[in-house]
């Protein structure tokens, strides 16, 4: 795995001018392109992750185009055949103000001038918390290979009642221009990083050798693969406390400190094994990755003692707030910290203990609710199964039937 793993992505900025220079006739080409096409907006309106429509048309005296090619924003070049003047495309815009770059092909393999055009796009309303296919339902987050899956992002919807998942799960990171690999041992947790309307997935490297990196990637919740071309990258360090440690751990914080901001702040757990480990606090400073030196809070952990290390936290925003997920893998205790909130020195929370022997065998844990607004704890094994564990009157934990995420 490389250092850096988005430098990979890099190449696809070049777009359509890739496109043309490899595709350009070396000899016997026409040597003066015929008129650049006409590019006009069907849709009255555009919403950004919403299709819609365009028409590309070459202008009467020029050739019938084979076919358009055309780049959104800084997206891989997309051709589609003509064989006429006038073809209509569907595009879904991926953020408020977008570029749209068309060229046609011409019957000789030549390429016209390129006609560019600038359109904006409303955002939709906000898309409910942890949803990334869009059917208003938390959704199943996770990584290989830990989990048992295949290397990369996994994703498994979410179903209405009683923690279930719809299978199998999609991979939706791990494409050819973010190798799978690169997200061995990431962390990877929801959330509107980009302070816009969807959950984008944060993707964050505790240990190897990116720790301490994160990566926030833009969502559009429907599903598909992500955008890696829009990544914000933290570098390592960018969250070390004063002495240089990285946190080894990060959760979802909301906005816990009530600053009422776009960007949620961040939960984390920071130190070193010498100096020992603290629940530490990470306010966003209005904006995408702004995230700098964390605030420690004086939180000793639901044992009572000072071993967060030993802890593993997840997050989840509940009806009634920002509830934290602690659960000490080792011994099995598990606490949900309910109507958390953060007055700039450390949290005030309802404790609960859910369990003191709870032992799932699991690679993978996220918080979320059912249709009702109630705790769900869902599990990833190390096999590839998923189990949903309802939380009964925030004092106990009842496993639900296991769920293969892959056939």
């Amino acid at each position: 795995m490389t250092k850096h793993p988005l430098l990979r992505a890099a190449v696809l900025g070049a777009g359509l001018v890739l496109a043309q220079a490899l595709l350009t006739p070396a000899a016997g080409a026409a040597t003066v392109p015929p008129a650049a096409p006409t590019v006009t907006a069907v849709s009255s309106s555009f919403t950004v992750g919403v299709k819609g429509k365009f028409s590309f048309a070459e202008p009467a005296g020029s050739p019938v185009p084979t076919a358009f090619v055309y780049q959104l924003n800084s997206g891989a070049p997309t051709r589609v055949a003509a064989g006429r003047r006038t073809v209509t495309v569907q595009v879904v815009p991926t953020r408020f103000t977008n570029t749209l770059a068309v060229t046609a092909v011409e019957p000789d393999g030549t390429f016209t001038d390129t006609t560019t055009i600038t359109f904006n796009a409303v955002y939709p309303p906000p898309f409910a918390d942890q949803d990334l296919t869009g059917d208003g339902q938390p959704d199943l987050l996770t990584a290989g290979p830990a989990t048992g899956l295949p290397q990369g992002v996994w994703l498994a919807a979410g179903r209405a009642q009683r923690g279930g998942l719809r299978t199998p799960a999609a991979g939706i990171a791990g494409l050819s221009s973010w190798p799978a690999p690169d997200f061995d041992g990431a962390q990877v947790i929801a959330g509107r990083f980009t302070g816009t309307s969807f959950n984008d997935v944060l993707v964050f490297y505790p240990t190897g050798l990116n720790a301490g990196l994160a990566m926030i990637v833009p969502s559009l919740d429907n599903g598909g693969p992500l955008d890696v071309t829009g990544a914000t990258v933290l570098p390592a360090g960018t969250m070390s406390d004063l002495d240089g440690n990285n946190p080894i751990a990060v959760a979802n914080a909301y906005d816990s400190a009530g600053a009422g901001l776009a960007y949620p702040d961040l939960f984390g757990i920071v130190g070193a094994p010498g100096s020992g480990y603290t629940l530490d606090y990470y306010p966003n400073f209005n904006g995408t990755g702004a995230y700098y030196m964390p605030s420690p809070t004086p939180l000793a952990t639901p044992a009572g003692g000072t071993d967060w290390e030993s802890w593993r936290i997840a997050s989840k925003l509940l009806p009634s707030g920002t509830a934290l997920l602690l659960w000490n893998g080792s011994t099995g205790a598990v606490h949900l910290w309910t109507s958390v909130t953060y007055d700039g020195t450390t949290l005030h929370y309802t404790d609960h203990r859910l369990a003191t022997d709870w032992h799932p065998g699991a690679a993978s844990v996220q918080l979320t609710q059912d249709a009702d607004g109630n705790p769900v704890i869902w599990t990833v094994s190390t096999a590839g199964v998923a189990t949903a564990y309802l939380v009964k009157n925030l004092s106990a934990l009842k496993a639900q039937p296991a769920q293969p995420l892959l056939p």
